[in-house]
C-alpha cells in the first residue's frame, strides 16, 4: 500500500433506503480527512434519496443493480438466483476502482460485499450494529465470517450477540455510531415536553397495540 495516496475505502451496503446504517456512512465519509477516501456502493433501487444526501454532503458513490434481501419468497428466489452474479460485479468493480479496503456495512446479511473482497484479494471489514437476526441468517453469517479479516461492533450488546458465531483469532474493533454535535448540541433547548404533547395520543395508542397483542399471545 502506498501512504503517499489516499487509502480507499469502498463503503458496501445491500439496501438503498435511508436508515441507520446508512446515515452512519453518510456522517462518517463526509466528516474523514483527505488521507482516507471512501466512496459509498449501494443498489440503485430505492435509493434516491441517499443519492441526493451523497450529493449534498459531497460523499462519492456507485450505484449497482444489488437485489436487497427481503422477506417474500419472490425476492428470495431473486435474491439467490443472482447472488454469484452480483458478487462477481461488485468484485469487478472493487478490482477497476483500486480500492484498498471493503467497509460492509448494514449488518449480517450482507453477505456479497465480504465474499467479493475475498475474491479479489482486499482486505475487509464487516460493521454490525444490530442485535438480532434469524436463526437462517445466523447460520450463513456464520459461515461467510470467515471470509473477513475483522469485525467492527456497533455496541457491547451487540459484540456480545455475534462474536459467538466468530472464530475468536478476528481482529475486532468496538466503534460506536458517530453523534454530529453541532446538530445535537446538549446546549440547546430542543423543548421535548412540548414534542411530546403532541405525540401524546400516538404514543398511548402504541402502547395500547402492544399490551392486546401481548396479551393475546399470553391467553394462546
Amino acid at each position: 500500500m502506498n501512504f503517499n495516496k489516499p487509502i480507499k475505502v469502498a463503503n458496501i451496503i445491500e439496501e438503498g433506503r435511508i436508515g441507520g446504517p446508512q446515515s452512519r456512512m453518510l456522517v462518517v465519509a463526509a466528516s474523514l480527512d483527505k488521507r482516507i477516501s471512501t466512496t459509498l456502493i449501494f443498489p440503485k433501487t430505492n435509493s434516491d434519496e441517499l443519492q441526493q444526501k451523497s450529493d449534498k454532503l459531497g460523499v462519492e458513490y456507485l450505484l449497482l443493480p444489488l437485489t436487497t434481501l427481503k422477506r417474500d419468497w419472490k425476492t428470495i428466489t431473486k435474491y439467490l438466483i443472482f447472488f454469484i452474479f452480483e458478487v462477481i460485479m461488485i468484485s469487478i468493480l472493487l478490482k477497476k476502482h483500486k480500492f484498498d479496503i471493503v467497509h460492509i456495512s448494514g449488518g449480517s446479511w450482507q453477505y456479497k460485499g465480504v465474499l467479493a473482497a475475498k475474491l479479489v484479494g482486499i482486505k475487509s471489514v464487516w460493521h454490525l450494529n444490530d442485535t438480532f437476526a434469524p436463526n437462517i441468517i445466523k447460520k450463513v453469517f456464520s459461515f461467510t465470517s470467515f471470509f473477513a479479516d475483522s469485525f467492527i461492533y456497533a455496541s457491547y450488546r451487540t459484540k456480545k450477540y455475534y462474536s459467538k458465531l466468530i472464530s475468536s483469532n478476528k481482529k475486532n474493533f468496538l466503534i460506536q455510531a458517530p453523534v454530529d454535535i453541532h446538530f445535537f448540541n446538549p446546549n440547546k433547548n430542543y423543548q421535548v415536553d412540548k414534542f411530546l404533547k403532541k405525540k401524546k395520543f400516538k404514543k398511548k395508542k402504541f402502547i395500547k397495540i402492544k399490551v392486546k397483542k401481548k396479551m393475546l399471545e399470553w391467553h394462546n
